[in-house]
């Protein structure tokens, strides 16, 4: 059995950020959303949400003036304890989307293949386990995470070298 990195369909990015979600019954509740794919959200909440549960999540991805409003389910729930720095219970879900919208997909697809490749990002994750990720890419993800990275790279090299010693002489 492999790690739950490669049992995922869809690449992932980190966010953190806020999300309104709607029960089945009607009940709106709010979270933060921990990290997103096309195919789904991982979410943090106050209150546990049953498994199986329908929801419709509602957020603003960054630089983005539209809110998303997505149909879900909810396909697994947890509740774990905190003990450090101070006690807590922290829920958190698994989103899986129903049927999106192809504009909504696409949005989130190009947020995550340009928040995953920052700068920040390879650092922490290194080099390698980006590589890895872009490989498992569609031909035309690949394509465009390569040139991500080689904008980026070039781009540091600029600032941290001069003009003088990159150009041929």
């Amino acid at each position: 059995m492999g790690t739950q990195e490669n049992r995922r369909k869809n690449l992932r990015a980190p966010l953190y950020i806020d999300v309104s979600f709607r029960l089945a019954c009607g009940t709106l509740r709010r979270g933060k959303i921990i990290n997103l794919s096309t195919g789904g959200v991982f979410i943090k909440v106050a209150e546990p949400v049953g498994s199986k549960e329908r929801v419709t999540v509602r957020f603003f991805l960054p630089s983005i003036s539209k809110p998303m409003q997505l149909a879900g389910e909810v396909v697994w729930s947890r509740c774990s304890f905190k003990p450090k720095p101070q006690f807590e219970v922290v829920n958190v879900m698994g989103v899986k989307f129903v049927n999106i919208k192809e504009t909504y997909k696409r949005l989130i697809k190009n947020y995550i293949l340009q928040a995953i490749y920052m700068d920040a990002q390879v650092r922490s994750l290194g080099i390698l386990l980006v590589m890895g990720k872009i490989r498992k890419l569609s031909s035309a993800d690949r394509l465009k995470a390569y040139d991500l990275l080689i904008k980026r790279g070039h781009a540091t090299l600029n600032a941290a070298v001069p003009a003088t010693i990159l150009l041929p002489g």
